[in-house]
């Protein structure tokens, strides 16, 4: 069960970040903003995910999970 909310965190977490105005603008600033690791949600999850699970020390079988759940979660939300 804890597995399920660690994915379902992740990958919300992931769609917060990567359209967050907040965010956006780091970026601009960073001259980051054009790079596919920020825009893509698939990209980001995975390695916000990558992130989160070696400092939890969780499973590797959840980072793909939940990079793919927030790629679909980022296109239902904004189609």
């Amino acid at each position: 069960m804890n597995e399920i909310l660690y994915i379902i965190g992740m990958a919300s977490l992931t769609v917060l970040l990567i359209n967050a105005e907040p965010f956006r603008w780091i970026l601009k600033k960073m001259k980051l903003q054009d790079k596919k690791l920020f825009n893509c949600a698939l990209c980001f999850g995975f390695w916000l995910s990558l992130l989160i699970a070696a400092v939890l020390d969780l499973g590797c079988i959840l980072i793909p999970i939940s990079a793919v759940l927030a790629s679909f979660i980022d296109k239902k939300l904004y189609e």
